[in-house]
């Protein structure tokens, strides 16, 4: 049997990155309050102008295995979140990752991609899934600048991005695997 160990959400995990907790409620809907609203509409593919109390408690409903969120901070203000989902019967992850201005601009978005590929593989997951709208280029310039093995395809007027985890090495899960050329095969 393995353990996971959890953190309780005020615990920083450094870098201004933590994981999240009901106790963020309140900063969570003040951070959907400051999201653009093409920012809104790419990261939930739907217009979502308010997000309901039931629906941010599933936000901040973790467990540390099949559940787990993060939020990134600046100056005491939560300005980044970032959550996977284990779908049931799989070991794939579907993820969210979205910051405001001041979030994006600091990076808050690749870091919480990879504390969430971090924690996902503690967890045993393989894959982490996120789908995007094609005109978050943002993002989307995040997945192609990134060393993490990411694959992108359209599927029905969104982006899917997939994370495999599988490839990644290293303490934080985090370091690209080197690609050996000995067998001829590619990856």
């Amino acid at each position: 049997m393995r353990t996971i160990h959890t953190r309780r959400s005020s615990e920083p995990l450094g870098d201004g990155i933590r994981a999240a907790g009901p106790a963020d409620f309140g900063a969570l809907v003040e951070l959907h309050d400051r999201l653009d609203a093409l920012t809104v509409l790419s990261r939930h593919l739907t217009p979502h102008p308010d997000l309901s109390a039931a629906h941010i408690a599933g936000l901040l409903d973790t467990d540390g295995r099949h559940r787990a969120a993060f939020v990134t901070e600046h100056g005491g203000r939560v300005t980044g979140f970032g959550r996977y989902v284990r779908q049931p019967g799989t070991t794939t992850g579907e993820a969210l990752v979205l910051a405001d201005a001041e979030g994006r601009a600091a990076g808050d978005e690749e870091r919480l991609v990879a504390q969430l590929a971090a924690a996902a593989r503690r967890a045993g997951l393989t894959r982490l899934a996120m789908e995007v709208l094609p005109i978050d280029r943002g993002f989307l310039d995040l997945v192609d600048d990134s060393s993490l093995p990411f694959c992108r395809h359209l599927h029905c007027g969104a982006v899917n991005v997939t994370l495999d985890l599988s490839r990644l090495t290293g303490e934080a899960g985090l370091t690209p695997l080197e690609t050996s050329t000995s067998g001829g095969g590619s990856p």
